[in-house]
């Protein structure tokens, strides 16, 4: 099975793309790799929630997003926090301080404009939530279950230096290619 991670971009990305470009005019690209980045720190949220305030919290949580309506009416909620000011961009407190500081580094990264970037985790954290609780409920997952997936593929640790964790997964990796590689044996006689 691929990580929770990986599914959620999947099933989600599309979507998301279509309707963050609509919305903030950000390109279908850029909307699928924010996903990406973004997803772990909710799922490293839920986990420090997890941790800290127990399975039953969590549950209760996700049971408050499993609303088919926030999957089906995405358009809809993108716009109303697109239009939104101030306390109306919150997204439960579920990354705490670390919010703001994710902002940023997206915001630079992938040089959007700084309300834009502020828009970004309260659009992306209910999606996120829905889609767990409708996975949880769809293969009857229980809330024991969705509390595995949650440990196995959220590290809460991220949360901790989440300037650093971004950074991290942003920066450019290097391509080797295995062709290079082949050659620099030959040619050194290894």
């Amino acid at each position: 099975m691929p990580d929770l991670v990986h599914q959620l971009t999947y099933d989600l990305g599309p979507t998301i793309a279509t309707h963050l470009n609509n919305t903030l005019g950000i390109d279908p690209e850029t909307s699928g790799r924010l996903l990406k980045q973004i997803t772990p720190l909710i799922l490293g949220g839920l986990n420090r929630q997890l941790q800290e305030r127990g399975v039953e919290h969590v549950d209760q949580l996700l049971t408050r997003h499993d609303d088919e309506q926030t999957l089906e009416n995405l358009g809809e909620r993108f716009r109303r926090i697109a239009n939104a000011q101030g306390s109306e961009l919150d997204s439960g407190d579920l990354l705490g301080d670390t919010g703001s500081t994710a902002t940023q580094v997206l915001a630079d990264h992938f040089a959007l404009d700084a309300d834009d970037a502020r828009r970004i985790i309260p659009m992306l954290t209910p999606v996120v939530l829905a889609a767990l609780a409708k996975k949880r409920d769809r293969e009857a997952l229980g809330a024991e279950g969705i509390a595995a997936l949650i440990q196995e593929d959220g590290d809460a640790r991220v949360l901790d230096d989440v300037q650093s964790f971004l950074r991290r997964r942003l920066a450019p990796r290097e391509k080797k290619s295995w062709l290079a590689g082949l050659l620099g044996q030959l040619l050194l006689g290894r």
